[in-house]
């Protein structure tokens, strides 16, 4: 059968123990490509909208405050941006598929059970458009034979 890939790809982003951390419902653009040393895969999502969970998790900061700390910040956040490291996570990803043979739309996931988030990010601002925040997920192989995702149809 062949498949025609027709939007963008929802992503959920769980860490490294499966708990959930965010769900990416607004990407624009994703990018799944693998280096040329064929080592490693890439997962680049270019999301429409800012989201401060991801980014508390990309800077392992805790999320939990106080009654105070929330008083004290009228219910504003404050996201510290940067750190070193990498931050180890898992996705999965789900999207529509059209059949080539009979043009129906069907679900497909895709499984990504050992990544990291590199952290790097990329605000665009330009004034006239809502900006985009890249994030760029690296992904490794996680068995003897060398896959680093596995696509469900």
């Amino acid at each position: 059968m062949k498949y025609g890939i027709k939007d963008v790809i929802d992503f959920h982003v769980f860490n490294e123990n499966g708990d959930l951390i965010t769900k990416i419902h607004s990407s624009v653009e994703n990018k799944l490509v693998q280096d040329s040393d064929r080592n490693t895969s890439y997962l680049m999502v270019k999301d429409a909208l800012l989201d401060i969970d991801l980014l508390k998790f990309m800077s392992k900061q805790d999320s939990t405050r106080s009654d105070y700390e929330v008083a004290l910040s009228k219910n504003k956040e404050t996201v510290e941006i940067g750190g070193n490291g990498i931050i180890p996570c898992k996705i999965v990803g789900y999207g529509l598929a059209r059949m080539y043979e009979c043009e129906a739309d069907v679900e497909f996931m895709v499984d990504i059970p050992v990544a990291q988030i590199v952290n790097k990010h990329d605000f665009s601002l330009n004034g006239v458009d809502p900006s985009e925040f890249d994030i760029i997920f690296q992904i490794l192989p996680y068995n003897d034979q060398g896959t680093f995702y596995n696509l469900t149809i």
